[in-house]
């Protein structure tokens, strides 16, 4: 397996995850044209997986501690954990694994992160449909 640590995301950044590569993709995003944003790739059906948050692995004192602004891709794992997608790996020609860090939010929403034991990536946040979704 490749778990992230405090120190190191992935071994292969740009190896892509390939259930989510058939699932979903990276474009601007239709919230704000200078970011990107996660589309369905396909149609999804509501309760379905389509997408991971990898990040390296810090607790939430050190987050809480820091200036928000290195807080855009950050999502809380569980009690001690937060996944932490540093700036450096937050284009998609650093980083494409997973690309759970892309998605924006918009209500009402049409997803939401469970906690979800990946067979590459250990124990991360999944991206679960709550809605069917089009493509």
């Amino acid at each position: 397996r490749d778990v992230s640590t405090r120190e190191k995301l992935c071994n292969q950044p740009l190896v892509p995850d390939l259930y989510e590569e058939l699932r979903v993709e990276v474009r601007k995003s239709r919230m704000n044209s200078e970011m990107d944003g996660l589309f369905a790739r396909r149609s999804l059906k509501a309760g379905e997986l389509c997408s991971w948050y990898n990040g390296l692995r810090c607790t939430h004192e050190e987050v809480d501690a820091r200036d928000w602004r290195w807080n855009d891709a950050t999502m809380t794992l569980d009690a001690e954990t937060v996944l932490d997608v540093p700036a450096a790996f937050v284009p998609v020609d650093a980083f494409t694994a997973c690309l759970g860090h892309k998605a924006n939010h918009h209500k009402p929403n049409n997803a939401t992160y469970d906690v979800f034991d990946h067979p590459r990536f250990g124990f991360i946040k999944a991206i679960r449909a709550l809605r069917d979704i089009e493509a």
